[in-house]
């Protein structure tokens, strides 16, 4: 995708939780969407490929987070949640 394609367009949630980890973290969850396996990533970071396991688990851990908080309210991420607060009601 070339820098145009962007131009007057609002960052998605995937682009501001990216935003949100550290750079290595970034590169690595990076690679990994374009396809490639932990031990390419590792190559080409020059990382052991172990380390770049636990660096995408956490990123991506820390992703599901950042976007599950900026759902909308009625995005099915809560519709489960919905009610449990009420009190039960009394049977009979």
């Amino acid at each position: 995708m070339d820098d145009q394609t962007n131009v007057g367009r609002s960052p998605s949630r995937l682009e501001k939780a990216l935003s949100l980890l550290d750079p290595p973290s970034r590169r690595v969850v990076s690679l990994w969407l374009e396809g490639k396996t932990d031990g390419e990533v590792a190559a080409s970071l020059g990382l052991p490929e172990r380390i770049v396991a636990a660096l995408r688990a956490r990123a991506l851990a820390c992703l599901r987070d950042s976007i599950a908080l900026e759902a909308p309210p009625e995005s099915p991420l809560e519709s489960p949640l919905e009610g449990r607060d009420a009190p039960a009601e009394p049977a009979g």
